[in-house]
C-alpha cells in the first residue's frame, strides 16, 4: 500500500508539474507573440485599436457573438484613428479613395503566356447565343403551367456564359468531359506548372464568383420590372422596334446601349442589388 501510495503521488506530481510547464509556456508564447506583433512586426506602426494588433480573437468576437458587426466597428475605427487601421494581427483596412488605384492595380504586373480566352474577353456573340437557347427553352414551357424559379434559370445562363469565356465550352451535362479536355488543352499549352495551376484557380473564382452574382443582380432585375407594371410597359415600348424580328434579327449591342430607359434600368439594377459584403483583400 505504501508503494502504490508513493507512486500515486509521483505521478500526481508528474502531472502538476507538466500542467505548470504547459500553462507557463503558453503564457510565454502569448507574451512573446503580443510583444511581436506590437513591437516588431511590419505593422506595428499602424494606429489601431492594441487589442486587434495583439489577437484575431477580437475581429472573431464581433463577428460570431455580435451577428458580424465587425465591419461597423471598423468604420469606427478609421473614424478615430484615419484612412489607414490596423484590423487584426495580419491585416489593414484602408479608406482612402486616392489610394485606390495604388492597392487594386489595374492591369497584372505578372508576366506569363497569354491566354486567348481571357485575351478575347466575352464577345457579345456568346451573350446572343446563349440568349436565343435560353428563350427557346422558355417558349417550349410557355402554356404549360411551369412554374420556373428565375434563380434557377439565371444561374444556369449565367453558368454557360462564363464557362464557355474561361474554359472555351458551356459546361452542360452531354459535354461536360469534352469542357475538362478543352480547359486543360487550353490552359497547360506552353505554361509552366505554377502558371497552370494559377489559370486554374483564376477561372475557378471566375465561374463561382461571376455566376452567382450575375445571376443575382438578373433574378432582382427582372423580379421589379415584372413587378412594375409602369416600367415593364416602358421597356417593352422602347424594345419594341430593335426587338420585332427577335431571334431572326438580334439588336446590336450599339443599338442597345443607345436606348436610354434600357440602361437606366440596368444600372438602377445593378445599384439596387448588393452581392459583395466582405473586404477585398490584397497581399503585399
Amino acid at each position: 500500500m505504501a508503494l502504490e501510495g508513493t507512486v500515486n503521488l509521483l505521478l500526481w506530481s508528474a502531472v502538476v508539474k507538466l500542467l505548470v510547464i504547459s500553462i507557463a509556456s503558453i503564457v510565454v508564447y502569448t507574451a512573446a507573440l503580443s510583444l511581436y506583433r506590437l513591437v516588431f512586426s511590419p505593422l506595428a506602426g499602424f494606429p489601431g485599436p492594441k487589442i486587434a494588433a495583439v489577437t484575431g480573437w477580437y475581429e472573431f468576437y464581433h463577428d460570431v457573438f455580435h451577428s458580424g458587426t465587425y465591419i461597423f466597428r471598423v468604420e469606427e475605427m478609421h473614424q478615430r484613428y484615419g484612412p489607414v487601421v490596423r484590423v487584426n494581427p495580419h491585416e489593414l483596412s484602408i479608406n482612402d479613395p486616392d489610394f485606390y488605384n495604388e492597392l487594386y492595380v489595374g492591369g497584372s504586373k505578372r508576366r506569363t503566356d497569354s491566354y486567348s480566352h481571357f485575351a478575347q474577353g466575352l464577345g457579345f456573340e456568346v451573350l446572343q447565343d446563349t440568349v436565343v437557347k435560353l428563350m427557346k427553352r422558355l417558349e417550349a414551357l410557355k402554356g404549360t403551367s411551369t412554374i420556373l424559379r428565375l434563380d434557377h434559370v439565371f444561374n444556369a445562363f449565367t453558368g454557360s456564359v462564363i464557362s464557355r469565356l474561361c474554359c472555351g465550352a458551356e459546361l452542360a451535362t452531354d459535354n461536360i468531359l469534352q469542357a475538362k479536355r478543352d480547359k486543360e488543352t487550353h490552359i497547360t499549352t506552353g505554361l509552366s506548372e505554377d502558371d497552370r495551376e494559377r489559370l486554374a484557380k483564376e477561372a475557378q473564382v471566375l465561374l463561382g464568383a461571376v455566376t452567382a452574382s450575375t445571376a443575382r443582380t438578373l433574378d432582382v432585375t427582372v423580379y421589379y420590372i415584372l413587378a412594375n407594371q409602369h416600367v415593364r410597359a416602358r421597356i417593352m415600348e422602347e424594345l419594341a422596334a430593335p426587338m420585332s424580328n427577335f431571334p431572326d434579327v438580334i439588336p446590336s449591342l450599339a443599338h442597345l446601349r443607345s436606348s436610354p430607359y434600357l440602361q437606366a434600368v440596368i444600372k438602377e439594377g445593378l445599384r439596387y442589388v448588393s452581392d459583395v459584403c466582405a473586404s477585398w483583400g490584397r497581399l503585399t
